[in-house]
């Protein structure tokens, strides 16, 4: 084995690393360019047939592969933290999966944000997307849930 064979098989080693590392994060980046680059060079310079080229390539996506499989794996497991999956709990769906439509349906509250015609309202500490019927209405007035249509909460400024 020459020095030009050896240095093919450490670049090969290391874009396979690389691309290894690109799994883990996320997007299309500078490791998984430089690990591809690297390992189609060190296949070219480690392989002195076609044979080997293609024995060598099929065993680098081989290990890619495998690589992959695992860190499918650990994505999947509690244990391990990922950079793409949300781990954190979403507060406060449950205020809005208990109430039925009947029960919102000509409750008062007051316009958080100035509604034109949409906005958000505080109905009893629940704060919920409103839009009016098209009228402006100004934050902190008092509002009454008209209809919810087609998960829209329908509002009207209440009357005086």
């Amino acid at each position: 084995m020459d020095a030009l064979q050896l240095l093919g098989i450490v670049l090969l080693v290391i874009g396979i690393s690389l691309l290894c590392i690109e799994i883990y994060i996320p997007g299309f980046g500078l490791p998984g360019i430089s690990g591809i680059i690297c390992a189609i060079t060190g296949i070219g310079m480690a392989a002195k047939s076609l044979n080997q080229i293609v024995f060598l390539s099929a065993v680098s996506i081989l290990i890619i592969l495998g690589m992959m499989l695992v860190s499918i794996h650990l994505l999947k497991s509690s244990h391990f933290h990922s950079p793409i999956r949300l781990d954190t709990e979403i507060q406060g769906k449950e205020q809005f999966q208990n109430h039925s439509k009947e029960a919102l349906e000509g409750r008062t509250g007051i316009a958080k944000t100035d509604l034109r015609p949409s906005g958000k309202g505080d109905f009893d500490g629940t704060v919920l997307d409103v839009l009016s019927n098209g009228e402006f209405i100004k934050k902190g007035t008092r509002i009454q849930i008209t209809k919810i249509l087609n998960n829209q909460v329908l509002v009207k400024e209440e009357p005086a």
